[in-house]
């Protein structure tokens, strides 16, 4: 979300959209030719594209005029080339599926990722191991390029189980955050230390994870097209496995480190659904729990019946609540989430000093640590 209001500024302040300042202040000056931070849809299908270039008209003929305007968009559309995108999966029951394309998590331009070749995402390494330059032209600002990588937030309370930053390589009094990135000082279980940075990232069925140590001219990028970071590590553990090779670490098995990652995930969603399962007790009346339930941050649940059933819907996703246990459902992930599905997903209904059912709670959203507040009872 806060990247998504930056990029909002951005275009309030300059007048030009965002992924025109992406393409002219960095794709154009590192030649980056085969990247995009428009819908990928519309690199992929003509008609996607024609659609998303005449979504521009009325902002173009304000900056252009009428002609200039109609002339930039025609030529665009016939220079554009199609380009094969990836397909995207999640992972539900040990089962592999295809993500359809949609603009869900392209609200905000500039939370909607970029798409790039691997030779562009080369290009990206080299200038973040040069500090901002690339081909001796400077993309970043050293006095910028500084702050991103400065260490802003110290990130000392790592867990000896922590899969993300493995106490083996990840200093506890060394990792910070900045803007952006993360620093570091890589290390053979605290031995042979190396300054590197790093960020992770994960979207709708795709993860990445990026790393570069310019003291040691090395930079590695591995992208996956599987889930984000609760269904696999392959992205950071592939990389961490390279850096071990070049440092020559002693050796870890980081494939391994993964499968115990999804094991223990699968265990504890076992684990909680073998609670609830106890002392089984019957719901209340259905229309106890018809209403509109609702969080600053997420917006609003609906929930209705329909003939006997209970229906949960959330943006353009619905789904039907199988009773498990008193206030207790289950639901498809999948059939609600749009990445980050392993298993099904629970709903829990709780009272307040009334006895009225006036909370919603689902496992998707930070194991049930987010409130939907109830704001009627129709």
């Amino acid at each position: 979300i806060v990247f998504g209001i930056v990029g909002e500024v951005l275009e309030k302040a300059t007048g030009e959209k965002y992924e025109d300042l992406v393409q002219k202040y960095i794709f154009d000056k590192m030649g980056m030719f085969e990247s995009s931070c428009i819908p990928l849809k519309c690199e992929e299908n003509f008609f996607s594209y024609v659609k998303y270039r005449f979504s521009r008209i009325s902002y173009e003929i304000k900056k252009y005029g009428f002609w200039v305007a109609i002339g930039k968009c025609f030529n665009s559309i016939f220079a554009h080339k199609i380009h094969e995108v990836v397909t995207n999966h999640s992972r539900y029951n040990n089962t592999i599926y295809p993500l359809e394309k949609n603009d869900f998590f392209q609200k905000f331009p500039a939370t909607s990722a970029i798409g790039m070749s691997a030779n562009d995402l080369a290009k990206w390494l080299l200038m973040l191991s040069n500090k901002g330059t690339y081909n001796s032209i400077r993309i970043v600002s050293e006095e910028v390029f500084n702050e991103l990588t400065s260490n802003m937030v110290d990130i000392s309370n790592l867990k000896d189980d922590d899969v993300t930053f493995c106490i083996q390589r990840f200093d506890r009094e060394g990792l910070y955050y900045g803007c952006g990135i993360f620093s570091t000082q890589y290390s053979d279980f605290g031995k042979n230390k190396r300054q590197a940075f790093f960020h992770m990232g994960g979207t709708y069925g795709s993860a990445c994870f990026l790393a570069y140590s310019p003291k040691d001219d090395i930079a590695i990028g591995v992208l996956c097209n599987l889930g984000g970071v609760s269904q696999t590590l392959f992205s950071e553990y592939m990389t961490l496995q390279f850096l071990d090779l070049c440092f020559d670490f002693s050796k870890i098995d980081w494939t391994n480190r993964d499968l115990e990652r999804k094991e223990r995930f699968e265990r504890k969603n076992k684990e909680f659904k073998d609670s609830i399962n106890q002392n089984i007790s019957p719901m209340e009346d259905i229309d106890k729990y018809v209403g509109t339930y609702t969080n600053d941050l997420y917006g609003d649940i609906k929930v209705y019946k329909e003939n006997e059933d209970l229906i949960l819907s959330a943006g353009i996703r619905i789904v039907t609540l199988k009773h498990l246990n008193g206030n207790v459902f289950e639901f498809p992930a999948k059939d609600i989430l749009y990445s980050y599905f392993d298993t099904d997903e629970y709903a829990m209904f709780l009272k307040d000093n009334y006895e009225n059912i006036d909370t919603l709670k689902l496992s998707c959203f930070h194991e049930n640590n987010v409130a939907f507040k109830k704001v009627d009872r129709k």
